[in-house]
């Protein structure tokens, strides 16, 4: 993970994934935990109670990175623009 993603020991990975596949147990878990970065887990619905709820994860855990579905933060930066540009 390190080589790919650039993780460094003590930044914060959040790979908005399900834990129960093999992408979210090693992507979640083993990987960032293994290369000496934290990792957070967020459960719940990525547009409640805001479209651009996963934004907001990221900047109030300061996660480096994040590994998701494009969709999911094209979405969120949309709305978001709408709100700060009225």
């Amino acid at each position: 993970m390190a080589n790919v993603y650039g993780i460094a020991p003590g930044e914060v990975f959040w790979a908005a994934s399900d834990l129960g596949r093999a992408v979210g147990h090693s992507y979640i878990v083993y990987g960032p935990l293994a290369n000496g970065a934290s990792t957070f887990m967020y459960e719940g619905a990525p547009n409640y109670p805001e479209p651009d709820r996963f934004w907001d994860l990221i900047e109030r855990h300061k996660a480096a990175e994040f590994f998701g579905q494009a969709g999911n933060l094209k979405n969120g930066r949309v709305h978001r623009a709408r709100r700060f540009f009225k």
